[in-house]
């Protein structure tokens, strides 16, 4: 089974994620509660943080 492999874009209010080899989209905001609450869905633990903000929305992205 191939290592999975996250690409991500950058700017200053939101992160564009793609998994491969799987091809998942996603859009977070920017913000280190938006980024660790999206970490912990990936490692399957809960995340400790309880702001509405932190929420993890999946979006699909243009290619």
């Amino acid at each position: 089974m191939p290592q999975p492999v996250i690409r991500c874009d950058l700017s200053r209010a939101f992160l564009d994620l793609c998994a491969l080899p799987s091809g998942q989209t996603l859009r977070i905001p920017n913000i280190p509660d938006a980024i660790t609450a999206w970490v912990a869905e990936i490692e399957g633990t809960p995340s400790s943080s309880s702001r509405p903000h932190a929420t993890v929305t999946a979006i699909s992205l243009p290619p």
